[in-house]
């Protein structure tokens, strides 16, 4: 039975992942995180049934949840993948296969001791988050979704185990284990023969002609290179389902003018591409530089390019010194200066601009700047790229063009808009601005050669013409939205010099992207998207906790029970919050995402299965000096820890680990205190089944854990979170001390009070939330480009695309 318990929460932690994933290549960020959300509520909805099977003491029905769960997967994974299922009804299908797993753990806990079962809970989650990684890399994400059937039907014989083993169950359970090495078998084969692709089934709707030449997956992100069709000479490559670069076997001479960096800016600088990807800029780079180095993320990528693709890609990664690591972590080990470092690909492909807003953006913040101008020569020039594809992905260039001020600020520029240049270039299918931030003040003579580049750009096919032979990879149109040599009147311009009016400021949100708030696509400051989303989650989940109260006839016994679930609502409200910041904090200094995910939330996870263990021998004092250390190990996450974090961010990565582990144990034993302690005490004041319906309550609250700590580091930052978190437990602890042990349940209702003020904390008023005076909503004009966007057909047709 315990064995169940571990196998199902580590099938939770990989359907988070697998459903993230897949939800972020069929749709938008935002409406991943809202699906996702709704769908671990499955978990408590499923619980509700756990609480029905537990009292009636068979394992029949935890037997059919389990043999339910591969037909549950299947089809959640075949409604995500339609595309076409609205939001809420998609996420009630994805919350299927949770609610099998909800119902197997919630049964199991009404026969065993409570801290024991949550022990066994946290431990198998553990091990689900070390596993993320390696069976991403392993069996991506199709290959998931058949060896989680398999691991179903696994937990089914496991249970049936759990009891002396009738005669007519023995070909039951063999026909169970054939269907799990049946499964098994399958997630194998689709290793290596790709029948399964979820990247082929939505890129054909388009192409039905589409071929898969390379399909990889990693923690970091998916990777699969295609051809559109038989007749296309060059590949497309995807990032988590959407295009990020063309592959072609063209040599690096065929892409001297490129308008992603110029090449008569400086003579053979020495270059660094932070997010190396595939063509992307190695060509562009090694056509105007004999010294070109390479930082990509995801080793995907960059084994497929020295691989598989090399006989398609025309060598784009020779002569390329390429570093496999985050960006950030390979500057702080690096001493060397550049002339160039271009983040071309580096702007996340997650659900495209509009789906990009809860994303962190750690490579677009004030301290990243900061890193670069570090390691750029007197001379050198950091380039920025954004996508611009519609209106409302205008505003985060704005914010990007404002943090790059700020970081020169920092350095003692005089005038900051004289150390930068943005422009615009447009194709037929693409619009995305370009920012060059120089180290020192543009020249007349560097902005006239910037100038002649972007001639060129507009005018290469009559110059390949004139030469006869290929110079450039883009066929592009330019628009200057900001220069050095002469004050315009874009928003971008105004930006860049200072003079933004507050009304705009407070509106678009336009404050610096830093570390606490890395949020670079958080231009909306009524959030009214996110609070939406989050207000969907959070009204499911007071309609399970409400349903669990009407469980209870008896007034006084609902009274007991309606304290009880408040506090443990609060933890793991609180539980998830902090996992959240923590995830997000040791990511900058651990430098992989693979690493963060499973140091972070495995560590944690394991010392608090220790910490419900060690609960069983606490009594009211004990858990009273639990959440005291708690709160003293928050109040060091908040004061202490980055400014140790920046400290030891040159140790090697085995150090970097092994204080990561150091800093999150003393914190995971105490945060896996109180929920078992309250479960105990459900047991012994109240009834077995109580605990289940705790279980319940503990569930539903931390499905609105993770997005409410989303919306409040976009408001006020990851500090801020912490800080929450650090009221919340001290409610907890108040409300635990004032009760004496639940003896007066009334006193509990205070924390339910708590839970409700935390709840509402994202309509809480903020200030500026107020639209641009006299800018019709929708348009360009409300964003400013009346010069990059809202003229630029006029321009191109009256000024042969140059329109300054």
């Amino acid at each position: 039975l315990l064995a169940a318990v571990a196998g199902a929460c580590a099938t939770i932690v990989l359907l988070e992942v697998l459903f993230f994933r897949l939800l972020t290549i069929f749709s938008g960020h935002f409406e991943a995180l809202s699906v996702i959300s709704v769908a671990v509520l499955g978990t408590a909805a499923g619980g509700l049934a756990g609480w029905r099977a537990g009292r009636r003491n068979t394992l029949a029905p935890l037997v059919v949840a389990a043999l339910l769960l591969p037909a549950a997967l299947l089809v959640a994974v075949g409604a995500t993948v339609a595309g076409d299922i609205p939001p809420l009804p998609l996420a009630a299908i994805v919350a299927l296969p949770f609610a099998c797993c909800g119902t197997l753990v919630t049964a199991i806990l009404t026969r065993l001791r409570s801290h024991v079962v949550y022990a066994m809970d946290l431990l198998g989650a553990a091990a689900g988050a070390l596993l993320v990684g390696p069976l991403l890399g392993h069996l991506r994400e199709e290959g998931i979704v058949l060896a989680l059937c398999a691991v179903g039907w696994l937990l089914a014989a496991s249970l049936l185990a759990g009891e002396p083993l009738r005669p007519r169950r023995r070909p039951l359970l063999i026909a169970i284990l054939i269907g799990a090495a049946l499964f098994a078998g399958l997630a194998e084969a689709n290793r290596h023969g790709g029948w399964l692709n979820v990247i082929r089934v939505k890129v054909q709707r388009q192409y039905p002609e589409a071929e898969v030449i390379v399909s990889r997956s990693s923690f970091v992100g998916r990777y699969d290179v295609l051809r559109r069709s038989p007749t296309h000479r060059s590949l497309t490559a995807y990032e988590n389902g959407r295009t990020i670069d063309t592959i072609r076997r063209r040599p690096p001479e065929g892409y001297r003018i490129d308008p992603r960096i110029p090449h008569n800016l400086i003579d053979d600088p020495s270059v660094l591409i932070i997010g190396l990807s595939g063509d992307g800029v190695t060509k562009t780079a090694r056509a105007i530089s004999s010294d070109v180095h390479g930082v990509e993320i995801n080793p995907v990528v960059v084994r497929a390019q020295r691989g598989v693709l090399r006989e398609y890609n025309g060598g784009s990664y020779e002569g390329i010194e390429v570093s496999v690591l985050d960006a950030r972590s390979f500057l702080r080990q690096s001493n060397r200066r550049y002339d160039i470092i271009t983040l071309m690909n580096a702007h996340s492909a997650l659900g495209g601009a509009r789906g990009r807003g809860p994303a962190t953006e750690y490579l677009h913040t004030l301290e990243a700047f900061r890193d670069y101008l570090d390691h750029l020569s007197d001379r050198g020039v950091i380039i920025v790229e954004e996508p611009m594809p519609e209106p409302a992905s205008e505003p985060p260039v704005w914010k990007q063009v404002l943090t790059m001020r700020r970081a020169l600020l920092d350095r003692g520029a005089e005038d900051p808009a004289a150390h930068l240049f943005v422009f615009q270039w447009k194709t037929r299918r693409n619009n995305y601005a370009q920012i060059l931030l120089k180290k020192t003040p543009f020249t007349q003579a560097e902005v006239g050669a910037v100038e002649t580049w972007l001639s060129e750009v507009d005018d290469l096919e009559r110059i390949e013409h004139r030469r006869g032979r290929r110079l450039g990879p883009i066929d592009a149109r330019t628009t200057v939205l900001h220069t050095p040599r002469r004050q315009l009147p874009t928003l971008v311009s105004r930006v860049a010099r200072g003079e933004v009016d507050p009304s705009l400021r407070a509106a678009y949100n336009l404050v610096e992207v830093t570390d606490d708030r890395p949020f670079l696509f958080d231009v909306d400051s009524t959030h009214a998207t996110a609070r939406r989303h989050y207000g969907t989650t959070l009204a499911l989940a007071l309609l399970v906790a409400g349903g669990v109260l009407l469980l209870r006839r008896r007034a006084p016994e609902r009274l007991a029970l309606g304290g009880l679930l408040a506090l443990v609502a609060l933890t793991g409200l609180g539980y998830l919050m902090i996992e959240t910041v923590l995830i997000q904090r040791f990511e900058i200094f651990l430098g992989s995402p693979t690493l963060t995910f499973a140091t972070v939330l495995g560590a944690l996870l394991f010392f608090s299965g220790l910490g419900s263990l060690l609960s069983a021998a606490l009594g009211q004092r004990g858990l009273i000096l639990a959440l005291v250390g708690l709160l003293v190990a928050l109040g060091l996450a908040i004061e202490s820890v980055p400014s140790l974090l920046e400290a030891c961010s040159n140790l090697p990565g085995w150090g970097r680990v092994t204080l990561t582990v150091a800093l999150i144990a003393p914190l995971g034993v105490v945060l896996g205190v109180p929920f078992p302690y309250l479960m105990r005490l459900a047991a012994h004041r109240l009834s077995a089944s109580a605990v289940a319906l705790l279980f319940v309550a503990n569930a539903a609250a931390s499905a609105a854990g993770v997005p409410l700590a989303i919306i409040v580091g976009m408001r006020w930052g990851f500090d801020r979170v912490l800080g929450l978190t650090l009221l919340l437990y001290a409610g907890v602890a108040l409300s635990v001390w004032l009760a004496g042990g639940t003896r007066r349940p009334r006193v509990l209702l205070g924390a339910g009070a708590l839970l409700a003020a935390l709840l509402l904390v994202p309509w809480a008023p903020a200030a500026g939330t107020a639209s641009p005076a006299g800018a019709p909503a929708g348009s360009w004009e409300v964003y400013g480009l009346d010069i990059g966007h809202s003229e630029f057909r006029e321009s191109r047709v009256l000024a042969g695309g140059r329109h300054s």
